[in-house]
């Protein structure tokens, strides 16, 4: 299956970074973004759409793809996100505090939205590898079952 990205796309489209994004235009413009760009992947051929923590927070996005989709959320505590990410430099949502308060902030905040995902994934202490192999697996479920 094909791969997107939408942080990726949506960088394409804007011609500018997420970072450049936040700080020209603001998250609210950003977010209309991401909603464009998973509309624009959803009306593709069936596709693994990679997406930020933060994209289930926007009812749109929630709404298309509980209706033609399946969602994996990926789950790790906020502290072993904290160490993958360090300053959390580069990611807007975590600029101006302590990576691990505002993870922990945000993960509170979104903490509904992640429940209703089809599979929760735990990745604590997997390997990139082990998480991949998983996901290739959970994907040969769900077509299995279309």
């Amino acid at each position: 299956m094909p791969f997107i990205d939408l942080d990726e796309e949506i960088e394409k489209l804007a011609g500018k970074s997420i970072p450049a994004i936040f700080e020209t235009l603001g998250e609210s413009a950003f977010r209309k973004m991401e909603t464009g760009a998973t509309e624009a992947a959803l009306a593709g051929e069936p596709a693994v759409i990679a997406s930020g923590a933060g994209w289930i927070a926007t009812a749109r996005n929630r709404a298309l793809l509980l209706s033609r989709g399946r969602i994996i959320y990926l789950r790790v505590s906020a502290e072993s996100a904290a160490s993958r990410l360090g300053e959390g430099h580069g990611r807007p949502m975590l600029a101006g505090g302590a990576t691990i308060e505002r993870l922990r902030r945000l993960e509170a905040e979104r903490g509904a939205f992640y429940e209703l995902a089809d599979v929760a994934l735990d990745t604590q202490g997997l390997s990139l590898q082990e998480v991949t192999d998983k996901l290739s697996d959970l994907i040969k479920v769900f077509r299995e079952e279309e």
